[in-house]
């Protein structure tokens, strides 16, 4: 067998060119042939496939085409039988053929053989090894199958470039510059905005003998670069036309003329100082014992899969702590990620918009050590760039309040030494069952922990004592064990410290409702935190919450459905969004319970519009007696 996938994707048996199939199939075949040797997850396959948006039948149809593929390759094979060249591993597949019998794998042999020789002097030896391997592409990588922007194609395609550019520096000093100068039209051809090709293949036509061919072009890539993208050419290709200007008018071919410092293709440069942009770890930290313990088995399980970088997923209700811990747990094993830490605040339930994906991409990037200018203008090539960036370095990323799965795909770093620390208000399956993502569900802390929680943050007179104890777990009671919650009372307490805990309990008793967390911003006062969530909310689901403010401490989705009149299927959909938003907690498979605190706020939220009810009436009936009034009287 023998596979070309330069060009259109295509299968050989000895002389005979055989059927790959339908686009999925030959799309399949492209990638696992470009990966040869290597594991690739079923859930890169769906998203090759289908991208964002997979049906649910999505992994079924990818084991359909494995089969059809592997009856290709071997068309003796049973029907469920696995044969010896597509074989799966754990969460994948792999396939492996020998290196001359895919182009894409012996363009990778004669190109690094050309640098080889390269190192040792032999020019003669490296540009007929770069020329054999450029000789190789008759089209981009996966051609006609719709998946230009995908980062596998732009990875793949990048080779070419990189090659064509190491190909022309070697031969730019020798008799063979005009020689190179059909693979660099070609591979300019393929990547009409790579201004490092283009500057290449200005300085070969130039070197050629052939100036006047390098100054039009140059010309017509600027106005393409201006009408397109509203920028002028950078500094590498305006070098590369000045050094075209100075040199001698004639038609020597064999003129010295040095090659451009060269410039990485596939990544802009990188500052050498790895990002360390995780949030300060909370220096009074307690409790979690086995929420940490929990991390650090699935960081054992998920970092070093052959699959990609790690997934792990914090998700648990408004103020129970999820940014605590995972910023306490990252500083834990920064030291694991020597390419350094980045962090993003999505915003999802924050101040201001919530961050989209071509801003969350521009930050990473940026953190990366790209600046502004140097930034993709489409999200997919933002990915893309993100991707290669990535690829093969140890990152640890905190992405915090996310919304959904989509958010976080797109910002997975192409590397299996990476982790993703993702916190999300709801619990993402959809994450873990297409992308691998382990998950960690997060509870108010049990009793003994709150009280250590508490106690870590109030300055006291003395070590609280046993008699304490009572006073303790009735603050605790009353705050609901919310993290969030116990430090705004942690926080108002300090302004009297110290004060005994007879105290604390005391000037608890005393407020009503909400009135005893308040803080002094959005971020530490409950009522603040609260309303942001609400006000995310559609109406129907605000007034569901409202409505459940008077249920019993449980509903199932029936109760929920009469509570405000819409049918069961309605009444899940809306109960979901309140989970979503961490308004309400999913106690069982189809039962959900609110927090004593969200019930007191929710409870204000109902009285409220009670009593604007009530005034409209009261308005109403007035302009009717005032109306009734008028005519009466004329």
């Amino acid at each position: 067998m023998r596979f070309t996938i330069l060009g259109g994707v295509r299968a050989w048996r000895g002389e005979d060119e055989v059927d790959l199939g339908a686009r999925q199939s030959r799309l399949m075949a492209a990638m696992l042939l470009a990966r040869a040797g290597q594991q690739v997850a079923v859930s890169e396959l769906v998203d090759l496939l289908w991208g964002a948006d997979p049906p649910p039948t999505a992994v079924n149809v990818v084991h359909r085409h494995i089969g059809a593929i592997r009856r290709v390759i071997e068309p003796g094979l049973a029907r469920r039988a696995e044969g010896d060249w597509l074989v799966r591993s754990a969460g994948g597949y792999r396939i492996s053929v020998p290196s001359d019998s895919v182009d894409l794998l012996s363009f990778r042999e004669k190109a690094a053989y050309g640098a080889a020789e390269l190192t040792v002097g032999r020019t003669d030896q490296a540009i007929d090894a770069y020329q054999e391997a450029l000789a190789l592409w008759h089209g981009r990588f996966g051609e006609g199958l719709g998946v230009d922007t995908h980062p596998l194609s732009v990875a793949v395609n990048r080779e070419r470039a990189v090659i064509a550019c190491a190909a022309a520096d070697a031969a730019l000093n020798t008799p063979r510059a005009a020689s190179l100068l059909p693979a660099l039209h070609a591979a300019a051809a393929a990547e009409p905005f790579d201004e490092a090709l283009e500057a290449r293949l200005l300085l070969l036509l130039g070197a050629a003998g052939r100036p006047g061919e390098a100054i039009g072009r140059y010309h017509r890539f600027r106005e393409r670069l201006v009408a397109d993208f509203g920028m002028g050419p950078g500094r590498e290709l305006v070098a590369a036309f000045e050094r075209v200007l100075r040199e001698p008018q004639d038609t020597d071919p064999v003129r010295a003329v040095a090659p451009v410092p060269a410039v990485p293709v596939s990544a802009p440069p990188v500052r050498s100082s790895a990002p360390a942009q995780l949030p300060p770890g909370l220096a009074l930290f307690t409790g979690r014992r086995n929420e940490l313990a929990g991390l650090d088995r699935m960081l054992e399980e998920g970092v070093g899969q052959q699959h990609g970088a790690a997934v792990l997923a914090l998700d648990g209700m408004l103020g129970v702590g999820k940014t605590t811990l995972a910023a306490y747990w990252a500083h834990r094993v920064a030291d694991r990620f020597t390419d350094g830490q980045l962090f993003l605040n999505l915003r999802e339930f924050g101040d201001g918009e919530p961050m989209s994906t071509a801003e969350a991409l521009a930050q990473l990037l940026s953190g990366l050590g790209m600046t502004y200018d140097e930034l993709p203008p489409t999200v997919e090539a933002r990915v893309a760039q993100f991707r290669t960036l990535t690829a093969g370095r140890k990152l640890l990323i905190l992405l915090d309040d996310v919304r959904d799965a989509d958010q976080v795909r797109p910002l997975i770093p192409a590397s299996s030494g990476s982790l993703v620390l993702v916190t999300s208000r709801g619990r993402l399956t959809s994450l873990a069952a297409a992308d691998g993502a382990l998950l960690l569900g997060l509870e108010v802390p049990p009793a003994a922990d709150a009280r250590e929680m508490l106690l870590a943050r109030l300055t006291l007179p003395s070590p609280a004592g046993r008699e304490d104890e009572a006073t303790l777990d009735t603050v605790l009671d009353r705050a609901g064990r919310l993290p969030l919650a116990l430090a705004i009372i942690a926080a108002r307490m300090s302004e009297y410290a110290p004060r005994p805990l007879r105290d604390l309990a005391g000037c608890m008793a005393e407020k009503h409702g909400l009135d005893g967390f308040v803080g002094d911003d959005a971020d530490s006062d409950m009522r603040a935190v609260l309303d942001r969530s609400y006000r995310r909310l559609s109406p129907e689901a605000g007034r569901m919450l409202r409505r459940l403010s008077a249920a019993d401490a449980e509903v199932a989705p029936d109760v929920a459905a009469e509570l405000v009149g819409v049918t069961r299927s309605s009444a899940t959909t809306l109960l979901s969004e309140l989970v979503r938003a961490g308004l309400l907690i999913r106690s069982g498979f189809s039962r959900y319970a609110m927090h004593p605190l969200v019930r007191a706020y929710a409870a204000e939220l109902a009285a409220q519009t009670v009593k604007r009810r009530r005034l409209h009436l009261v308005r109403a009936a007035t302009s009717d007696d005032l109306r009734y009034a008028g005519m009466a009287a004329g």
